[in-house]
């Protein structure tokens, strides 16, 4: 239901199998904006490559937009293909709208019928009386192959196959106007035959909100801990149920939506009955004996967000045990994705005091945690809470980190230089004179870290960043000293031809550009289009932005004739490209606009487009 979920699995895979150097976005928003970028990427890689979306109109059923598939790519590149499957209604229409070519899957006619028939008796074993063959065949909704199936399944149930029964079930079932009144008449049977089965409660209802309720299902045991039954009791229900659930990775869930809706109509008519689900199972996940850390991960903080519970889900998502999972990099995205409901209730402005009291709750655990853990935890929340610009209180679990490192290691440490380089940020970004001060030890730290056991891509950043910052104060000199050295040691570790090399050559570009080189400048673009035209394609911004600093060098030299019109012609090829992938009110876009027409415009003012673009690179 999450389209920015699938996003970030198939980027997920492309990063994988592609070897693409793009930092992969975590916040949900900008997932779904630089998804396009990524298969401007893959594109660019050569490959032939098709997109599978199986029921996109379900996934757009559960956005707001006054567009459903507004989170798709309008135009893909060259070699990328999708394939979206969907039913008739806003979907189609505005797939149709796209020019989107379309292919109607039509019903079964009687012969594929009487071979789906025919099948299922065979795996099950079972032999069908011809005149109710007959009968199911002739059936107009049983050309539906869903339909047909989920009426065998019933039968099997009720005995019409073994013959123990009439035929009757069977033309109860067939008397259904669609698949959600056949699946409304199944349970109606379900109800019957085992809401007896538990005291006080509906174990039919009560099983099938569970289900609905959970993120991607629940295994045979939890629903079981949920029922307090034993499996004896619940293993029926379960196994007459089987033709409408699935069980991938151990996990029962619906297989289709119409048993989704059936359980809505029937059991949750209100939002309130919705929030009751999810709040049920939030205090089942609640209690570390019910289930793995791993499963109270995925879905404690998510049943509690679908509960409408911001203040819970604060104190969820900070929980120290909880916190240092949702921050590695398996569960980094679903953590983005709670942060983007507490800002939408103006909630993650508490964010910070519930650190402090998780962080308190955790030191005086029993048994007492290791100092490094507690280091480790500090630093983590001081990174987190920066990346949401809540920079005063990220400062203060930084320095307590900094504190901590200083009791518990005697050595230099990698962490140590981390911290000391997440600390500068913060400060540089708070405009304090203290930037310098943790820039300089995390460097020096790295270089003595270096001596024993080589140059890392870490110290590499760090040069990269610290040169930014020193740009920004107009130390060029230090700056391009930084960035050189950062440019060297990302060719040694990761080949001369990849991203980051090429965006520290465009930082040096900005430098030289300052300090009045402009040959150098000029080199040092052309080499970082060069790179970024051979991994991203020339529909990418990262192209777009090193083809405007490109262009704007050449201009600032006050050369005519040819070379003053290529210069021209490449400088609105990049306003172009940042207007097709950007839009033409975005920064960078607007950025790239202020060149023309002003052949000595200073476009250093570009650093903070220039920083906000190297956050796609790889970190």
């Amino acid at each position: 239901r999450d389209p920015a979920l699938w996003m970030h699995r198939i980027c997920k895979i492309l990063k994988k199998e592609l070897k693409l150097q793009l930092r992969m976005p975590n916040k949900p928003s900008e997932m779904i904006s630089e998804f396009p970028l990524w298969l401007e990427a893959a594109s660019a890689t050569g490959i032939k490559l098709f997109l599978i979306l199986d029921g996109i109109d379900i996934m757009a059923h559960s956005r707001s937009s006054d567009d459903p598939i507004g989170f798709l790519p309008k135009t893909l590149p060259v070699g990328i293909r999708c394939i979206l499957t969907t039913g008739p209604g806003n979907t189609l229409t505005s797939l149709a709208q796209r020019g989107c070519a379309a292919i109607t899957i039509w019903p079964m006619d009687e012969k594929q019928k009487e071979t789906l028939v025919n099948a299922y008796l065979g795996r099950n074993k079972k032999e069908f009386d011809k005149k109710g063959q007959l009968k199911l065949v002739n059936s107009k909704l049983c050309s539906i192959p869903q339909f047909m199936t989920k009426t065998l399944a019933e039968m099997h149930a009720i005995g019409v196959l073994d013959g123990s029964a009439t035929m009757e079930p069977m033309l109860y079932y067939l008397e259904a106007d669609n698949m959600s009144i056949l699946t409304e008449k199944a349970l109606y049977r379900w109800e019957s035959a085992y809401n007896g089965k538990i005291i006080g409660g509906s174990l039919v209802r009560d099983v099938l909100t569970c289900i609905w309720a959970s993120r991607r299902g629940l295994r045979r045991s939890e629903i079981a801990a949920v029922m307090r039954l034993s499996p004896a009791q619940l293993s029926p229900l379960l196994l007459c149920v089987r033709a409408f659930v699935t069980t991938q990775t151990g996990l029962f869930n619906f297989q289709s939506q119409s048993l989704s809706e059936t359980v809505i109509r029937r059991y949750l008519p209100t939002s309130d009955a919705e929030f009751e689900a999810h709040n049920h199972l939030a205090s089942f996940f609640g209690d570390p004996n019910n289930a793995t850390l791993k499963r109270r991960v995925e879905e404690l903080p998510w049943q509690i967000a679908q509960g409408n519970d911001a203040e819970s889900l604060c104190k969820c998502i900070t929980k120290a045990s909880l916190f240092t999972n949702l921050y590695h990099d398996d569960f980094r995205h679903d953590l983005w994705a709670y942060v983007s409901f507490l800002e939408q209730r103006d909630a993650h402005l508490n964010l910070g005091v519930h650190c402090k009291t998780s962080r308190m709750v955790f030191e005086q655990t029993d048994p007492k945690p290791n100092a490094e853990d507690v280091v480790l935890l500090n630093h983590k929340y001081g990174s987190w809470l920066a990346e949401m610009g809540l920079l005063e209180v990220s400062m203060q679990f930084l320095l307590k980190a900094m504190e901590g490192w200083s009791e518990v290691l005697e050595d230099d440490d990698a962490r140590v230089a981390a911290t000391c380089e997440t600390l500068a940020k913060v400060l540089a970004n708070m405009r304090s004179p203290e930037a310098d001060k943790y820039f300089e030890r995390a460097v020096n730290t790295r270089q003595r870290l270096g001596k024993k056991e080589g140059p890392t891509p870490e110290f590499a950043t760090l040069c990269n960043e610290y040169g930014l910052h020193l740009k920004r104060k107009n130390k060029g000199q230090e700056a391009m000293t930084l960035f050189l050295r950062a440019v060297k040691i990302w060719g040694q570790l990761l080949g001369a031809d990849h991203l980051l090399v090429a965006n520290a050559q465009l930082n040096l570009c900005t430098v030289c550009y300052a300090l009045g080189n402009l040959q150098e400048a000029h080199n040092f673009a052309e080499q970082s289009l060069k790179i970024r035209r051979d991994k991203v394609g020339t529909n990418h911004p990262l192209f777009a932005e090193a083809l405007v600093n490109l262009a704007a060098v050449e201009l600032a030299r006050e050369r005519g004739g040819r070379l003053r019109k290529e210069a021209e012609k490449q400088l609105w090829e990049g306003i172009a490209i940042f207007e097709r992938t950007r839009g033409g009110q975005h920064p960078d876009t607007l950025w790239a606009r202020s060149f023309v027409g002003e052949d000595d415009k200073d476009f250093s003012d570009g650093e903070d487009e220039e920083a906000e673009t190297s956050a796609i690179l790889e970190n």
